[in-house]
Formats: structure tokens, sequence, C-alpha cells
């Protein structure tokens, strides 16, 4: 049985690849007879099909798309006669790989916005998921890294980069995302925000504000954003139930990028607790808006952070996920307490000063101009 099975199995890959092979050359095709006229003075951006799509309708992008808002109020999606290629590696159109090689055959420039690779700790799949990135990055004319801790792990699991390529963290708009002063309350309010694919981003924060309480603090819990590991919804509700939480967390879900500057506006302290996060937008929006950031001493956060937030020491390791201890992460939250209100506002200037969307704008803008010139 087992043997049947397994060629059941190899089947269905097979059929699926062929699948694959078979629409990869239809695409292939279907750009062939695309014309393109090919601008030479100004910068005319395409974002690829499908997120070029998503933006010149309007939809609220999520993820490693948020940024590409930004630039495209700039830099408007073209659909043709366009000089730049701009992709993002976590939102990559299908048979991109095709799409680039067309792309470059006709004169146009590649960027790559490199924002994470997958690795053995987060799939036993990563080398697959890699394959494609490997030929984007040989192929791309620019590749921007959002991080250096970007940059390390693509180095080591996708391959260096032999074209043009920096360093440029993500970017938030500070005037959407600003500190609220609240009254001074006695409740501290800890908020959890983002998707949760991995259960200590929500269960660790649960034990934390039960720890913080039971140590006479007046806390809250806020966790928004989808819960997504298996069983996620059942085991939060029955831990609260345990912990005896329930009216001391709120429970979000899934909110829009319109919504998130209001939702930061109800916090003081953020956790932060994903292992190797590259350059995580959660964190630059929650610091923007005047929020002290938790996490752990992993990833890009110690170059997000810098001296403005906490970062709790964590072992190194591409195999596993390591998280910090519910002590440390509390008494984290403890220690912030007594200089929170300095400890927000140098948030919200660290943000101001390294993370403006119109700073990054123009950075692209003179690496465009660069591109264009040979």
């Amino acid at each position: 049985m087992s043997d049947y099975y397994r060629f059941v199995g190899r089947l269905k890959q097979f059929v699926a690849h062929a699948l694959d092979c078979a629409q990869c050359y239809g695409y292939q095709k279907k750009l062939e007879r695309q014309a393109i006229n090919l601008p030479k003075d100004p910068i005319v951006l395409s974002y690829g099909p499908v997120v070029g799509d998503e933006l010149n309708r309007g939809l609220t992008l999520t993820g490693g798309k948020v940024k590409l808002t930004y630039l495209h109020r700039y830099y408007p999606h073209t659909k043709e006669g366009f000089n730049i290629l701009y992709l993002v590696s976590s939102a990559l159109p299908r048979h991109s790989a095709t799409l680039v090689r067309w792309a470059k055959a006709r004169g146009i420039k590649v960027v790559l916005n490199q924002d994470g690779v997958a690795y053995p700790a987060w799939t036993t799949d990563y080398q697959c998921i890699n394959n494609e990135l490997k030929n984007i990055i040989r192929c791309a004319d620019l590749v921007i890294y959002q991080s250096d801790f970007c940059k390390e792990a693509a180095d080591q699991f996708v391959g260096r980069a032999s074209a043009m390529h920096t360093v440029i963290n993500n970017c938030v708009d500070i005037e959407k995302f600003r500190q609220v002063h609240r009254p001074v309350a006695d409740e501290i309010t800890l908020l959890v925000a983002g998707s949760h694919y991995q259960r200590e981003r929500v269960i660790i924060p649960l034990y934390v504000n039960k720890m913080l309480r039971d140590r006479g603090y007046s806390t809250r819990l806020i966790i928004a954003g989808p819960l997504q590991w298996t069983g996620a919804d059942d085991e939060v509700e029955l831990l609260l139930k345990r912990l005896q939480l329930t009216e001391f967390v709120e429970i979000i879900g899934t909110y829009s990028h319109q919504d998130a500057a209001s939702l930061y506006a109800r916090g003081d302290i953020l956790l932060h607790l994903k292992y190797k996060d590259p350059c995580p937008n959660v964190v630059i929006e929650a610091m923007a808006c005047g929020l002290f950031v938790i996490g752990s001493r992993s990833g890009g956060l110690p170059e997000l952070l810098g001296n403005c937030g906490a970062l709790l020491p964590v072992e190194e390791s591409w195999d596993e996920m390591v998280y910090p201890t519910v002590v440390e992460v509390c008494e984290a939250v403890i220690e912030a307490t007594d200089t929170l209100i300095a400890r927000k506002s140098a948030a919200r200037q660290r943000a101001v000063t390294e993370f403006s969307s119109d700073s990054w704008i123009e950075t692209h803008g003179h690496l465009f101009r660069r591109l264009l010139q040979g």
C-alpha cells in the first residue's frame, strides 16, 4: 500500500510539473507578442502584472508589498512602455523568471527588492522555494536588500548578487503613522501585531501578560492579525480561560493597513518575538507611532531598533526557531515601564530620522537614474 501511495504522489508531482511547464510556455509566448516601447529619459516602472494591477485598482496591499504603495505614488505602474521592472521577492508573480528574461532581452532594467529567503527552520522545502530567487538575483541589474541580515541570508541560501546591490531598510509614512500622546494611565497596553504563523509569537505574550498581572502590574494585551498555525483559535481560547485572562486580552484578528495607525495608537509596547524577521514593517510602523519595541536579538531587528528598543538574547540557528523566555520578556517590560514616556519618544524620533518614506523614495530615485544612465 505504501508503494501505491508513493507512486500516486510522484504521479501528482509529475502532472503538476508538466502543467506548470505548459503554462510557463504559454506565458512566454504571450510576452513575446507584447509590444514594448522603451522610454529613453523618464523613469517609468512596472511592478509586474499582478501587483501592478492591484496598485492601479487602489487595493490595499499587505506584507512585503506595502512598500510599493509609497513607490507607486511617485512612479505609477505602467503596463506598457516601462524601462524598469521592480519586483519584491516575497510577492513574485507566477513565472517571474520568464518575465525577467523577457524584460532583460528588451533592454528593461530589473530591480529585485530582496526581503527574505526560505531556510530549514522555516520549511523543509526551502531549496525549491529559493530556486526561483536564484535565477532572478543572477539576472537583476540592481538588488535592494531590506537589511544587512537579508543580504547575509540571501548570500548563504540564494547566492551573491553579481550586479549593483545595496541595503535600504523598509519605510513608513511618518505623517500617517505618528505618535498620539495619550493621557498618562496606570494601565500598560501590550500589542502583538502581524500575521502569526508561529504560535510562540502569541502564546509567550499571553504568559507574559499573566506573569505581569500576578506581579501586581496593570496590563492589557491586544492581539492583532490572523492566527495562522493549526488549531490556533481553539488553543488561544482555552489558554485565555485557563490563565483567567479573558477580560484582559483583546483579539482583533485581521486588520487592514489603513487601520494600522489607529491600532498602534492604542498600544504602549510592541512585543515582536518572531525569530530572524528580515525587516518587519510592523516594527517600523509601531516605532513611528511611538511604541517601545521588545524583540529578540535576531534577523533585522538589531538594525531597526538601534538603542531605541529591547533586544533579548537568543541562540543563533538556521535549523530551528528560537525565542526568549517568558521571564526575559516580562523583565524587559518591567524595565521599560520606569522611563516609558521617554523611550516611546525616542522610538518615534528614530523612525522619523531613519525610516521616512520620503527619504526612501528619494534614494530609489537616485538608484533608478544610475541604472538608466548605465
